[in-house]
């Protein structure tokens, strides 16, 4: 939980004559991440020798899954197909010559089918537009001496269309019918061939043309002829579907299950290129989780003295692949984790830090009881809504534990919805309602009255957090980096040291015979601190200062969203005196709190955020990790 899972480098010697049967057991087992691995003396990897047949298959097979129908592909589980990768490779060839042809003749007629449909359905609607040209056989408008164009123009600019024609053409004629109380009319401009063109006209004055069918004659006649040859297609596409999802139904199951067992003897062959060969052996390097060691000591002995199993001593500039085993309470914090930098091998986790320590500092800033009640709800909600995602899951999750925090800060503020609980029973009485106005107890700390008290506790929070992260720092340093884990310890002295200092002489608010002890640690601490981190280390000094005063934001965005509660509260409180608009103030009221809770929880999750990644995470943890991804068998679908 505080450290990532202790890992285990191993090789395993193993003669080529078993190596398939060896990647079989490796790939089953599922506990080895395989390291590419290379030795002067040896060859380099390369994949198995049937690694370019199972590619092939697979290309096909999802070729011939393409051609399926999607909806029977997607609800279709895979069978379990109990075959030999060479098996599934004969199986394969098989369902290509007996399904995927016929699948890939179905595709490529519906494709065409699905084309000519489109094609047809644009003509009808062309021909819908002539609708008011009844009778009119447009076959014979077109002759050697006449030529026509039909198309739409704004009637506007009929007017004009007919003017600039007049410059352009010798002879023309207009028609256009129908169009009264339209804003479009159809056109059709008759005109002789060895005129100049009217295509500059039309275009400067918005004419669209309308393509016509290459067979069309008069509109009715033609629209017939459109829709029956329509109807006809959209049967015939009806039975190529049916054909198509038949054949879908009938092969889906097997298709799919040849393609996991060929997907599954693709990785085995494609895994060796990792591998370093002889003439007669071949090593495989991995990783693996400590505590699963004996298990594989075991699946390797199967074998006898065919494969041998060694354990390699770690080094300190390798970098063992991570495992995250924290508690599922800690699933949403781990999210921040793995977004912002996976600690190295030798590095803390800090997911149990962030467990503890973010949703302390979230309570502190939103710190009411009826707004805390709120974000479980609103974290609840979210929870159902985003089942699906794991960011909005996560999220969800932190705003939930911090919810309790939120509270427990809420009765020691004493912040109901930005009021206090005496305030809240004076409301209640006024309303006849037999409440004591005496209060409960009284509050530990009012947030807006004592605010140079709450800006001195966020301060001594970022000192206390700060100080963590460098502790954490110096203990993680010390069995692989000792001299940069006393510069740690030299950061946390100077931190220490400097804030008992400023306290005493600035503040007065300890003994004054804590001055000198202070002085020397800040002392002490800043020169051995520039004698390893050199001049860096004090330029860095007054950063310190700003990483300790960014805590104050604790104190001001808590203060904000008070103020704001208090102005909902002085603006839409249900008083008896409001009459029948209790009715409007009431949801009102509880409305824009549920608002202002949800902007308090998200601007509370950004400043969190930041001062534990920012602040505090760099103070103890580089990162640089990769998370552990073992050779094993994909989850089915």
């Amino acid at each position: 939980m505080f450290r990532p899972a202790k890992m285990k480098k191993i090789r395993v010697y193993t003669l080529k004559s078993i190596l398939s049967d060896v990647i079989k057991s490796l790939h089953e087992l599922g506990l080895v991440e395989i390291r590419r691995f290379k030795a002067r003396e040896l060859e380099q990897g390369r994949p198995l020798a049937f690694f370019d047949d199972v590619s092939e298959q697979l290309v096909k097979l999802r070729s011939t899954v393409s051609h399926m129908d999607k909806e029977v592909v997607k609800s279709t589980a895979a069978a379990e197909m109990g075959i030999s990768g060479n098996e599934a490779i004969l199986e394969s060839k098989k369902i290509d010559a007996e399904v995927g042809e016929g699948l890939r003749r179905l595709s490529g007629e519906l494709s065409t089918l699905t084309e000519d449909i489109s094609k047809i359905t644009q003509q009808i609607q062309a021909v819908e537009k002539l609708e008011a040209f009844k009778g009119l056989n447009f076959s014979m408008l077109s002759s050697k001496s006449i030529a026509f164009s039909v198309g739409e123009i704004p009637v506007s600019k009929l007017p004009a269309l007919k003017s600039k024609l007049g410059t352009v053409l010798r002879h023309y004629n207009i028609l256009a019918p129908g169009h009264e109380g339209k804003t479009k009319a159809i056109v059709l401009v008759l005109y002789g061939r060895d005129s100049p063109s009217p295509e500059g006209v039309f275009g400067e004055l918005g004419f669209s043309s309308i393509q016509l069918p290459e067979d069309m004659t008069d509109p009715a006649g033609t629209l017939s002829k459109l829709r029956m040859t329509l109807k006809e297609k959209e049967r015939r596409l009806v039975t190529l579907k049916s054909e198509r999802k038949s054949l879908s139904e009938k092969h889906a199951k097997e298709v799919l299950g040849v393609i996991g067992v060929l997907d599954i003897e693709a990785e085995r062959a494609e895994i060796s290129s990792r591998f370093a060969f002889s003439k007669s052996a071949s090593v495989i390097e991995g990783w693996l989780k400590e505590s699963d060691f004996g298990e594989l000591k075991k699946t390797i002995e199967k074998f006898g003295d065919s494969a041998l199993l060694e354990e390699i001593p770690i080094s300190e500039k390798e970098q063992p692949p991570i495992i995250l085993e924290n508690p599922k309470y800690e699933h949403p914090f781990e999210f921040i984790t793995k977004s912002f930098s996976i600690p190295n091998y030798f590095e803390f986790d800090p997911t149990f830090v962030y467990f503890i320590g973010l949703p302390i500092i979230y309570g502190m800033i939103v710190g009411d009881v009826i707004y805390g009640i709120f974000s479980l709800i609103i974290a609840l909600g979210f929870m159902k809504i985003f089942s699906k995602s794991d960011i909005m899951k996560s999220v969800a999750g932190i705003w939930y534990i911090s919810a309790f925090p939120t509270i427990f800060f809420g009765i020691i503020f004493d912040e109901w919805a930005g009021m206090t609980h005496a305030q809240w029973f004076e409301v209640l009485s006024r309303w006849g309602l037999p409440i004591a106005t005496s209060p409960l107890y009284t509050a530990a700390l009012h947030r807006l009255h004592d605010f140079s008290l709450l800006l001195g506790i966020t301060l001594i929070v970022g000192l206390i957090h700060v100080g963590i992260g460098f502790l954490l720092g110096a203990i993680s340093l010390w069995k692989h980096h000792r001299k940069h884990a006393i510069a740690k310890l030299a950061w946390l002295g100077a931190e220490i040291g400097g804030a008992f200092a400023i306290v005493v002489g600035f503040f007065g608010l300890l003994p004054p015979v804590l001055m000198m002890p202070s002085l020397v640690l800040a002392v002490i601490s800043v020169i051995v601190l520039v004698y390893i981190e050199g001049a860096v280390g004090a330029l860095e000094l007054p950063g310190l200062v700003g990483n300790v005063l960014s805590y104050a934001r604790i104190a001001a965005v808590g203060v904000a969203g008070v103020v704001l509660a208090e102005i909902i509260n002085g603006f839409f409180m249900p008083v008896p005196e409001a009459g029948l608009m209790v009715i409007v103030l009431l949801p009102l009221l509880v409305a824009l709190h549920f608002v202002n809770t949800f902007i308090a929880m998200f601007e509370s999750l950004i400043q969190v955020g930041r001062l534990n990644i920012i602040e505090f995470r760099s103070k103890f943890l580089e990162g640089g990790g990769v998370l552990f991804s073992p050779f094993a068998l994909k989850k089915k679908r």
